[in-house]
């Protein structure tokens, strides 16, 4: 067992390696000081989450999830879970056209047509207007 848990630390440990050198590269390079803070949460929050960290720190038994030979963490799972309350604050006008069902293609083709048909007419008025200018 604890083969298996020093395998997985050195996993681990190679992970953060390779985010502490890629942050290097570009905070020194390019001058992106953002990454920084955001490679501190991302650390932490990884250490957190960490199996190991999970049973041997924080003294969890190794149960459920925590069962050895972990299962390899899915990185589409977040995106395949759906709540009601959070998806209501995305939707715009362009959501439902990639939904199935019997609201959705009427409705999504309505305003796609409506927002092309905005953007021609917007597009006609500031061409004659800059023509009007060129003209005075």
């Amino acid at each position: 067992m604890w083969q298996y848990d020093l395998q997985e630390l050195r996993k681990a440990a190679t992970q953060l390696l390779i985010g502490i050198g890629f942050t290097t590269l570009l905070v020194y390079k390019f001058e992106i000081r953002q990454v920084l803070i955001l490679q501190a949460i991302f650390a932490l929050r990884g250490l957190y989450s960490n199996q190991l960290v999970q049973i041997h720190l924080l003294g969890r038994p190794a149960t459920g999830d925590l069962k050895r030979p972990f299962k390899a963490p899915n990185p589409l799972a977040y995106a395949r879970r759906r709540s009601g309350p959070r998806d209501d604050w995305c939707r715009g006008p362009l959501v439902n056209l990639g939904r199935r069902g019997p609201r959705s293609g009427a409705t999504g083709r309505a305003m796609l047509e409506n927002m092309t048909q905005d953007d021609s007419a917007s597009g006609a008025s500031g061409k004659k207007s800059k023509e009007s200018k060129k003209s005075k």
